[in-house]
């Protein structure tokens, strides 16, 4: 119910969900207040909208995340400095069923799950590091708005020839839910790229950073881990996992403060500025929701 409500207040308070309420109280201003009050109203959503769109303003934003861990190429970790690589899951993309080759025997009402750019970004640094110092991968992620991955993982694993490594919970033996997560669409892209089967293991329960690192401690399979997620993610994913029991090493990803010089475009709105912008929005609002939850866990404890 928590998470339910969580995910349902980060809708409307955070963009673009923030805008549509700050439109409706627009509308009902307009037919019972001044002009004045409305078109207040109206001036600071357009400087709010515009201030997220524009690189200056998501890099203030960004940057204290991002730069709490350093980067390390994949080629500077150890097999001595973990047990495993843990790569956390950010979600999927789905393909329309009917754009799928015509050897894979997906139903037309199923939406073809593949792993979002933000995710891929992971599954990619995570690869290159176990390539450098063979340490098994666990990859976790729990169910996301994608169809179903049969047609998908079913291929990757009869070419990976073992049998899938299970890491979940006790009541995750149902295989339709398995492929469904993005655990298995991140295992599937990580079977295509050469990783041994036996080699991979996988969290298909958890739906919050929370989840992942609780979920991941009732394995009791790994302690020292090397924790790939996004640069933006990462300080409060080693807070929740360090508190979880792990002893993990920050491996930063997917960096969205390019760095670039500042010029005058960098003051036009973009999309993907915004959607950075949200990103780290979202993440602050992560931050505080767990920090409260870990407050008052200790006043009940």
């Amino acid at each position: 119910m928590i998470y339910i409500v969580g995910k349902v207040l980060s809708y409307i308070f955070l963009p673009p969900g923030v805008f549509i309420l700050l439109f409706i109280v627009l509308l009902v201003l307009s037919y019972r207040t001044k002009r004045t009050t409305t078109r207040v109203i109206l001036g600071l959503m357009i400087l709010f909208v515009y201030a997220l769109s524009i690189e200056p303003v998501s890099r203030l934003l960004l940057t204290p995340l991002e730069r709490v861990y350093p980067f390390r190429t994949a080629d500077s970790f150890t097999r001595d400095e973990a047990e495993a690589i843990v790569v956390l899951g950010a979600g999927m993309a789905s393909i329309p069923a009917q754009f799928s080759p015509a050897e894979e025997e997906v139903p037309d009402t199923l939406p073809i799950p593949q792993p979002s750019d933000e995710t891929l970004a992971r599954v990619v640094h995570g690869f290159l590091i176990h390539r450098s110092t063979g340490l098994p991968v666990v990859v976790s992620g729990g169910y996301s708005r994608g169809g179903s991955v049969k047609g998908v993982s079913s291929r990757s694993e009869e070419e990976g020839g073992a049998e899938t490594n299970k890491a979940d919970s006790e009541d995750t033996d149902n295989e339709d839910i398995d492929g469904d997560s993005e655990a298995e669409v991140m295992k599937a892209v990580l079977l295509e790229l050469g990783v041994p089967s036996d080699r991979i293991f996988t969290e298909t329960q958890s739906r919050t950073t929370a989840e992942n690192a609780s979920k991941l401690a009732a394995m009791e399979r790994f302690g020292r881990i090397i924790l790939v997620t996004s640069a933006y993610h990462l300080p409060r994913s080693v807070w929740l996992f360090e508190r979880a029991g792990f002893q993990p090493v920050p491996a930063p990803a997917d960096y969205r403060n390019g760095g670039r010089e500042l010029s005058v475009w960098s003051f036009f709105p973009t999309m993907e500025v915004l959607s950075s912008s949200y990103r780290a929005l979202h993440e602050y609002a992560g931050i505080v929701y767990n920090l409260l939850q870990f407050v008052n866990n200790e006043k009940k404890g």
